[in-house]
């Protein structure tokens, strides 16, 4: 046991909550990111003076190098939370070129001195391995959420056992990890120079091994151990998607299977694999290496980058998040028997619709399906029964910023999973290449990462972050903290497009009701509503004239007149940008050979297949209202063979070439568009990740 001391700030009606990592503003809570609560921390402790930049970083991101934007996304944050505004400061005061003030009057409540049990908390940090300092905030962030949760546990009579947390080794970005049959070795995928590959290491030890070093042949995507032990099977995609399987020491990968990936090995010996389908989902399949034999069983899933099938010990089913064959609606967990092809649905009663996420994993007793469920801002892991009946148990809960994106039980009943951090903002990248500024974009944990910004004539840029139950749009220009952009009452989201030059078509409403709107650029007023349900409008673009507005819903493309009047439907397609021009329209479709670039023409007629270059392939990331330039170049999200992290490409139809956009190593760019002055603006996040293990608290009593 030792001591903790619980300290508390209250102002006005808010209370810092310390201890608990929370902020309440009223009866309302606030999340923030663990960067940001540190930073309001640091800066109510010197309230009254003015604490310079650099004091800032060495004290909120200690031993890591982090950016001007960093800390100016953190203050915005910060600001959000706590109701503030910068042109009117209550409580920060951003002094010019030197730093920031707290300029709040603060009670400081009596500190309490609370009893807690031992957690086991990460390495020392050392120069060499600046990845420690990197995940810090985020570990303290798990581990004091976890602590708290220890303390609600052992105040209740006969308690579940409750849960702690310990970082792992690794490189700056590990993610994916699988442990061993035996429990002695962990297999993950590792970024190493900007690409993905299979490594392995002790969980008990620091130092971690590269399996594989090909970088020509596309990213490993996942890992996953033979039931023996003796391989690990993985996969490579963004080229011709492969299975392979190398020895646990290593050696020379072996092909196992084309076209396919996501592999998830069954006891005798064959493979549960997905592949791309026709209809844009992933069908799986069920495949003998032996003998060659491949069966397509009734079930699908999405494209995403969380596991969403694992294979109970016993070979006889699998558990899926997704879809089975004639089923349609947002993915469901569900239990397929690999005999006699039916499936049962598991968490039927759980939360709302929407609430349950992958990654999922297989409990030690294989009775219990392990998945992820929302409830507001926080992510709890549950276990679902695999009967179907039964009530479920939450295990671990921690906040939706810190949402694994894979997970995996070990043999003793550890919980391995990832935690990722992620900063996103704007690049504004002038005509000859150069980085002209960056614009911080606000992170929360509803956040919508890869919806592509507006781009502005004057080269502001507008996004939507989503907060607190609803959106709101903010325009965010380079070296001003952004600021919101409509004046109303109720949400404002992206998708959207320009108007001409001074209005912007966006989605607005409330939760079930839902439509399209015009506003002004010049006040911030809502000039004009359309009537139609737009709730499952997923693009919006617009020619340069702005006098009509093209979006995609539910599927189907519409085209509707800017100053009312019905819709007129053109065909089917998700996402879309349109040419200056107004004459045609692009959007990205699924095919069995992956993804590709259709044009289609705007007064009405079949969509056509555009022929593209073989040396990238084609992302399910959206398309920019502005990915179209008036000489009809286009930007496409893309991957290339040798980086694991999106990309941008501009594609020029007239001579059938294409050049990557140059942006800064381990950069994730989820959109890009034009700019009026030829330039582009493309979106893009930074990611770190760590390995984590969760045990309870019977397993850190027999450890002792």
């Amino acid at each position: 046991m030792r001591d903790v001391i619980h300290r508390c700030f209250r102002f006005d009606e808010i209370e810092v909550d310390v201890q608990n990592l929370r902020v309440t503003v009223g009866s309302q809570i606030r999340p923030l990111e663990p960067k940001s609560f540190r930073l309001l921390v640091f800066l109510i402790e010197n309230r009254g003076r003015v604490v310079p930049k650099d004091e800032i970083m060495a004290a909120v991101w200690p031993g890591s190098f982090v950016s001007d934007n960093s800390l100016t996304r953190a203050v915005t944050q910060v600001r959000q939370a706590l109701g503030d505004e910068s042109k009117a400061p209550r409580y920060i005061e951003t002094v010019p070129t030197v730093g920031y003030r707290f300029i709040g009057d603060v009670v400081e409540a009596d500190p309490r001195v609370i009893p807690v049990p031992e957690v086991q908390g990460p390495p020392e940090a050392t120069p060499l391995r600046s990845r420690w300092a990197l995940g810090a905030s985020l570990a303290f962030g798990i581990l004091a959420v976890l602590v708290g949760l220890d303390l609600l546990q052992r105040n209740r009579p006969n308690a579940a056992p409750s849960w702690s947390g310990t970082v792992l080794g690794g490189p700056i970005i590990a993610s994916h990890p699988r442990i061993s049959p035996d429990g002695q070795l962990l297999a993950f995928r590792a970024i190493i120079d900007g690409q993905s590959q299979v490594a392995v290491m002790k969980p008990d030890s620091s130092s971690w091994t590269a399996l594989t070093h090909d970088r020509n042949n596309g990213a490993v995507a996942s890992v996953a151990w033979s039931r023996d032990g003796s391989k690990i099977y993985f996969d490579r995609e963004w080229g011709p998607d492969r299975i392979y399987a190398i020895g646990a020491l290593g050696g020379e990968p072996r092909l196992v299977l084309e076209n396919a990936w996501l592999p998830e090995p069954l006891p005798d010996g064959s493979l549960i694999a997905q592949r791309h389908s026709s209809e844009g989902r992933e069908q799986l399949l069920h495949f003998w290496p032996d003998s060659g034999r491949t069966q397509l069983l009734p079930a699908s899933a999405r494209y995403v980058d969380s596991p969403n099938v694992r294979a109970f010990s016993d070979g006889r089913e699998i558990a899926v998040f997704g879809l089975p064959d004639g089923a349609s609606g947002p993915p469901r967990l569900f239990v397929l028997d690999l005999k006699t092809l039916q499936s049962r649905t598991l968490g039927s009663t759980v939360g709302g619709v929407g609430t349950l996420h992958a990654p999922i994993a297989i409990l030690q007793d294989s009775e219990s399906v392990l998945v992820q469920q929302r409830r507001g801002d926080t992510y709890e892991t549950i276990a679902l029964p695999r009967s179907g009946r039964g009530a479920p148990q939450t295990l671990i809960s921690l906040p939706a910023v810190a949402a694994p994106i894979s997970q995996d039980v070990a043999p003793d009943g550890s919980i391995y999973m990832d935690h990722s951090e992620f900063e996103s903002s704007v690049l504004l990248i002038s005509s000859s290449g150069e980085t002209k500024a960056e614009i911080p974009i606000p992170q929360f944990p509803a956040g919508n990462e890869d919806q592509p910004v507006i781009v502005l004539p004057d080269g502001a840029v507008v996004f939507d972050v989503r907060r607190h139950g609803r959106s709101d749009l903010f325009l965010g220009r380079a070296g001003v903290e952004p600021h919101l952009l409509l004046n109303s009452p109720e949400s404002a989201a992206l998708p959207g497009a320009l108007l001409g030059e001074d209005q912007l078509a966006f989605v607005a409403g409330v939760p079930g009701q839902l439509h399209m709107a015009i506003a002004s650029l010049r006040d911030g007023s809502i000039i004009r509503r359309f009537p139609q349900d737009a709730s499952q409008v997923t693009a919006v673009t617009a020619p340069a004239d702005g006098q009509t507005i093209f979006y995609a819903s539910n599927g189907t493309i519409w085209a509707q007149s800017a100053s009312g009047g019905d819709p007129r439907r053109l065909g089917k397609g998700y996402d879309l940008a349109i040419e200056p021009s107004g004459k045609s329209l692009y959007f990205i479709g699924a095919g069995a050979d992956g993804y590709e670039l259709f044009r289609m023409p705007t007064a009405g007629g079949a969509a056509t297949r555009v022929n593209l270059p073989t040396n990238f392939n084609l992302t399910p990331l959206p398309l920019s209202p502005s990915a179209v330039d008036a000489s009809g170049r286009i930007l496409l999200p893309v991957n290339l063979l040798d980086v694991f992290f999106y990309r941008a490409a501009i594609f020029d139809p007239a001579h059938n070439t294409t050049a990557p956009v140059g942006v800064p190593p381990r950069i994730v760019v989820t959109s890009s568009g034009w700019t009026r002055d030829g330039g582009i603006a493309a979106r893009i996040t930074r990611w770190s990740g760590s390995l984590w293990r969760y045990r309870n608290s019977l397993q850190n009593k027999g450890a002792k």
